[in-house]
């Protein structure tokens, strides 16, 4: 085990349809498993893991392609995610074989992964026993150490990472004691076999890296207040999309000015004056136009950006630390983005409330001070339980309340109340919505319920701010 490089050879190897041992630890009681892609089930490869394994042999797939073959919980009195990780053993109905043979327990497997198969197909209980695994994959379970369904959805995350059908034949591996192989042995029957080994932290970063990589999806010129600026549109892993605005060349100058900040609705589209977004952006875009060179990281959230809290912006609430605060992900998006552009030393626009650092690969050669507009209605920031909550245009309601009793920014957009006062179902105090865009006055008067009702239940659906 050696890193990105092991990695790297395991993934090779099961695209190939050759095995792999993954071990969950680095220290010598680590337990480990034969990882095979189901679409290579061959009666050899079975067999070798039955005696060179010695464990139970499992076939770890989405737990909604369980469901679409009709294959059920084992236990269906289990809650929560263990009644969809275990499920009822199958044979083939269909096999040459008996099912308990090598070749028998193949052609099970590799009939699990045929997009042609249906519930029919197989006959339960059998042989091969099914495991389910979430859509949200190996990062969701890397709280789980050493657990089933973490092995489970790093053999499944392998098969992935090399382009594979995600289903994976794994089985546990034992000692000739019977006991569970420890990393001593498990090293010694990689060696013997040619097998690669990895360890499921290694295969974590791994795809932690690849979800972050960015390839360039566009590019056009845009006049902006400040200048004249390119925009570069990246597209990650996720499928989240990105954008640098770039000013001058980046190439004349051996560290140009740049400023990597994340997405924040409310302030840098609406011009909420709870945070400093908006202000940052406006300051930065100014200050590299000024300078000649430079550019800006804009960095999307997730689809659901605007659900994200307090008010879609990490910065604007003080139990946040009013920090611009950066995932793991983002950063290494930004490194990408920053290197594609040829830069690999900047001078980096920050504002006192940014804890932003870059990949090691991306020199932070001065840190230059963005002096950004105070808020001047002595409002302070929007507390984080007044959130908005995600619904666009034409949906329901957000916060129940409005801080200190007023309307934020006076903003209503085609049924969507922002905040403001609401009593359910018959009347609205003081702001009232008639569908279209009510800026900075309020209708007095009773709401009408055609209009307001659906904003109430909205209302009802977030829940109280305190």
């Amino acid at each position: 085990m050696s890193g990105p490089a092991a990695v790297d050879l395991a993934v090779e190897a099961v695209r190939s349809g050759r095995m792999v041992i993954v071990v969950d630890g680095e220290d010598d009681s680590a337990t480990g498993n034969l990882v095979l892609g189901a679409g290579h089930a061959s009666a050899e490869a079975v067999n070798f893991m039955a005696t060179r394994g010695r464990g139970l042999i499992r076939v770890a797939m989405s737990a909604a392609r369980l469901d679409a073959l009709g294959i059920p919980p084992a236990d269906t009195t289990a809650t929560g995610p263990a009644r969809d990780t275990f499920r009822v053993s199958v044979d083939v109905a269909a096999g040459t074989a008996r099912g308990i043979s090598a070749r028998g327990r193949a052609e099970t497997i590799r009939a699990l992964v045929d997009p042609a198969a249906t519930e029919r197909d197989f006959t339960r209980p059998g042989y091969v026993f099914p495991v389910g695994c979430r859509e949200d994959g190996l990062l969701a379970a890397a709280g789980e150490p050493r657990s089933v369904t973490l092995h489970a959805e790093a053999a499944v995350e392998l098969l992935v990472s090399a382009g594979l059908e995600p289903a994976a034949v794994l089985c546990e591996i034992c000692g000739v004691d019977g006991e569970l192989a420890q990393l001593p042995e498990l090293l010694e029957l990689g060696g013997a076999h040619d097998i690669p080994v990895i360890g499921i932290a290694e295969l974590i970063e791994y795809r932690r890296r690849e979800l972050c990589r960015v390839r360039r999806a566009g590019e056009a010129r845009i006049p902006l207040e400040a200048g004249q600026f390119r925009a570069i549109g990246y597209v990650d892993g996720t499928g989240r999309e990105h954008i640098a605005l770039v000013h001058g060349d980046l190439a004349r100058a051996e560290a140009p000015l740049a400023r990597v900040q994340s997405e924040c609705l409310l302030g840098d589209v609406f011009g909420s004056r709870r945070c400093e977004c908006r202000d940052s952006l406006r300051r930065s875009l100014a200050l590299i136009a000024e300078t000649g060179d430079g550019v800006v990281v804009y960095l999307r959230g997730p689809d659901d950006v605007v659900s994200r809290t307090p008010a879609t912006c990490p910065r604007a609430s003080p139990d946040l630390d009013s920090r611009n605060t950066l995932l793991h992900s983002d950063i290494r998006s930004a490194g990408d983005i920053l290197t594609d552009l040829g830069v690999h030393a900047v001078r980096l626009l920050v504002d006192t409330a940014d804890t932003v650092d870059l990949p090691a690969d991306i020199a932070v050669v001065e840190r230059v001070d963005i002096v950004a507009d105070p808020l001047s209605d002595g409002a302070g920031r929007l507390p984080a339980d007044r959130a908005v909550r995600h619904t666009g245009f034409g949906g329901p309601a957000a916060s129940r309340t409005a801080v200190n009793g007023v309307v934020v920014n006076g903003t209503v957009a085609t049924g969507t109340v922002v905040s403001g006062s609401t009593a359910t179902g018959t009347a609205v105090t003081g702001t009232a919505v008639t569908g279209v865009a009510v800026n900075g006055t309020a209708v007095n008067g009773p709401a009408i319920d055609t209009v307001t009702r659906t904003t109430v239940d909205a209302v009802n659906r977030v829940g109280s701010a305190t």
